[in-house]
């Protein structure tokens, strides 16, 4: 092609037709244009897609990260939290009823229950990689701004209220703890040997200690499951978000 045109603007010039020659170059520099241009809108088409699709896998990740945390907290946090007052509850009713016959190995049962514990966790893998990329891939303002809240403040405040709270409760628990509980080795139905707290004296059930312990627990427990529940509502929110973006970018 480019020879053919070669061609011509020689035998335009070799006619001397000047006019005629000078539209052909304006032409030939038109047509060139337009090609640049088309090349142009190609590589910035390609461009584009790349980014829509780095998007979509962001997001994509975020979401899959979000489903797994909140699968977690309902296959595991919770059912420990059950566990947790259910031991609470059971041998709050025992000293309400005041109870006389309870085994020893009733109460340290449901009390090992009492104790038990749970840590608000989450996977920020996925968004340390959305970082990396540079926020501005998420062509959403309002998903963007709901995604960096979401990750920088509320998940982790989540996290530094709950360790507050128990570095203030468990140094009393531990100490009334101290005052009417005992540790004992015991084998476990594995045949594994492990420390466990028994009471001091078979009046436990009776003692005031061991009602205020109950209470701090209790107290450790409701923290636990407005802080859970709360994050849950987050996360269910984030990933809705998400999701509908994700449908509105695959529409496109």
């Amino acid at each position: 092609m480019i020879k053919f045109f070669k061609k011509i603007r020689q035998r335009l010039i070799s006619e001397n037709k000047f006019s005629k020659y000078l539209l052909y170059a304006i032409g030939e520099i038109i047509l060139v244009v337009i090609g640049i241009l088309i090349a142009l809108s190609i590589n910035n088409w390609n461009d584009k897609s790349k980014e829509n699709l780095k998007e979509k896998l962001v997001l994509l990740e975020i979401s899959n990260s979000l489903l797994a945390n909140l699968d977690w907290f309902q296959d595991v946090s919770y059912k420990r939290l059950e566990r947790k007052t259910e031991g609470i509850s059971r041998l709050t009713k025992m000293i309400g009823e005041n109870e006389k016959t309870v085994s020893f190995d009733s109460i340290i049962k449901l009390f090992n229950k009492s104790q038990t514990d749970i840590s608000i966790i989450y996977d920020s893998g996925p968004y340390e990689s959305l970082k990396t990329y540079g926020f501005e891939i998420i062509s959403n303002d309002t998903l963007r701004k709901l995604i960096i809240n979401s990750y920088e403040v509320t998940f982790p405040s989540m996290r530094v209220f709950g360790d507050k709270t128990q570095k203030i409760l468990d140094p009393l628990i531990e100490e009334i703890k101290i005052k009417i509980f005992k540790k004992e080795a015991v084998q476990n139905e594995k045949g594994v040997w492990q420390l466990i707290n028994t009471p001091k004296d078979n009046k436990i059930l009776t003692n005031p200690d061991f009602k205020n312990l109950l209470d701090l627990e209790n107290q450790k427990y409701n923290n636990y499951i407005n802080r859970l529940n709360y994050v849950k509502r987050r996360m269910t929110n984030l990933n809705k978000q998400i999701v509908e973006e994700l449908d509105y970018l695959n529409e496109k």
